[in-house]
């Protein structure tokens, strides 16, 4: 039986600006002052390599129509860069037709995301809990390729034994040299009972390997999902067509998780710096506000 291949490509969406962030603050610590949003995101899209084949093939094409390089989201958002100057009937008509090449996908590409309160995080456990569980971004990475590792291994998934996964992040030169390392340091865990699904990891441009630039979209509405949910606003369009279609698997670093994770973190002595994991609870049944099996 030959073996399927997958990918799952990824990109990050944070409070950038600290004037807006909500919550954002700057830290001083032995690494110098470095600046801590609101809220950090890492999202993307799970298929099938044939599947981001054709993905692409349509993608590229609305580009095309539109006149422009790549799909940016916070610039198609603001109508800034490329976008500069656009209709905002024409900035719709575009991201409607990008859209589309998604819907047109359902079931076929999963959007899987971790999220952390970043402030949180650097507010509740230590400079030495920190350093075993990472940088929020090197954090979220690593409870993402458990995430997909385990919903792989499950049973009522449909994945033959020896299926595999590539991990494609977005290069945005800060941390996927880390991200990557720390992929193949879990790929060859042999007590690890998942390493057997990870296949390769590695860093690309989304205008170079245009199935990034969905992962931009999805990361984008899934920091806003977060944010629109801390303020009570409505879900926005988009996400509210993909729902019903595209299956998601979202987990978020809260308050409540870093209380939970504040001591063993802060007394994982043996624990290398950045090797602590955390495993998100794998939910296999419905169940109902209380936690009850439907």
């Amino acid at each position: 039986m030959a073996v399927a291949r997958f990918q799952f490509v990824c990109d990050e969406s944070y409070d950038s600006d600290p004037q807006k962030g909500g919550g954002s603050f700057f830290l001083t610590e032995s690494r110098g002052s470095i600046y801590v949003p609101k809220t950090y995101l890492l999202a993307g899209f799970f298929g099938h390599e044939l599947t981001w084949d054709d993905v692409a093939t349509r993608w590229n094409a609305v580009n095309g129509w539109a006149g422009v390089t790549r799909y940016h989201a916070a610039y198609v958002n603001a109508r800034a860069g490329e976008f500069s100057g656009w209709a905002k009937e024409k900035q719709i008509e575009y991201s409607k037709r990008l859209l589309q090449v998604i819907l047109d996908h359902a079931g076929l590409v999963h959007v899987v995301s971790v999220g952390m309160e970043a402030n949180e995080y650097y507010s509740t456990i230590n400079e030495f809990g920190r350093r075993k569980l990472g940088s929020p971004y090197i954090a979220c990475f690593k409870s993402l390729v458990s995430v997909i590792a385990h919903q792989m291994e499950l049973g009522t998934a449909g994945f033959a034994p020896d299926d595999q996964f590539d991990f494609i992040l977005d290069q945005n030169g800060n941390e996927e040299g880390g991200a990557i390392e720390m992929f193949y340091t879990m790929k060859s865990d042999r007590a690890w009972p998942f390493a057997h699904r990870l296949g390769d990891c590695g860093a690309a441009s989304a205008e170079r390997y245009i199935p990034l630039q969905c992962a931009d979209m999805i990361a984008y509405e899934s920091f806003r999902l977060v944010q629109d949910q801390n303020t009570g606003a409505r879900i926005r369009k988009g996400l509210e067509l993909m729902f019903p279609t595209n299956p998601f698997l979202g987990y978020m670093y809260d308050r409540n998780a870093f209380n939970q994770l504040k001591i063993p973190l802060e007394s994982a002595i043996t624990c290398i710096d950045n090797g602590f994991v955390t495993n998100f609870p794998m939910v296999t049944q419905p169940m109902d506000a209380q936690g009850n099996p439907l």
